[in-house]
């Protein structure tokens, strides 16, 4: 064989290896396409107000939200059931400083509840 055949083979072997290097993708690459991280159990919301802070807690697998209120969780009254879900908590303070509006929705099935005006319990959204 003459030195351009092993050349041009010597060739065809490197190319076809560099294409199966770039198509493969290790373990860590697979694994991260097929498991999702563990989400947290609770998600923590703060909205600071004049003087103060409202701290919010919300099991994400029920929605069941918490307010700390003088060191201790108390919790927040539903308006009805809401079942088990995948639930995100949005809140903010209004422009006076001294009140917060909150949104609770389960990203699943696109329900959602807002804090009545009092704070005492998550009205449904219709």
């Amino acid at each position: 064989m003459n030195r351009s055949m092993q050349w041009i083979g010597s060739a065809l072997i490197g190319a076809a290896c560099a294409v199966a290097a770039m198509r493969w993708q290790g373990p860590s690459a697979r694994a991260a396409r097929m498991y999702l991280p563990a989400r947290d159990k609770y998600l923590f919301r703060v909205a600071p107000m004049t003087g103060t802070f409202q701290v919010f807690r919300m099991d994400v697998t029920t929605g069941a939200v918490s307010v700390l209120n003088s060191g201790k969780w108390g919790r927040i009254a539903d308006d009805s059931q809401i079942g088990a879900g995948d639930f995100d908590l949005e809140v903010d303070t209004l422009p006076d400083s001294k009140s917060v509006i909150a949104v609770r929705s389960d990203t699943t099935s696109g329900r959602g509840w807002y804090l009545s005006p009092d704070g005492t319990k998550w009205i449904y959204i219709q």
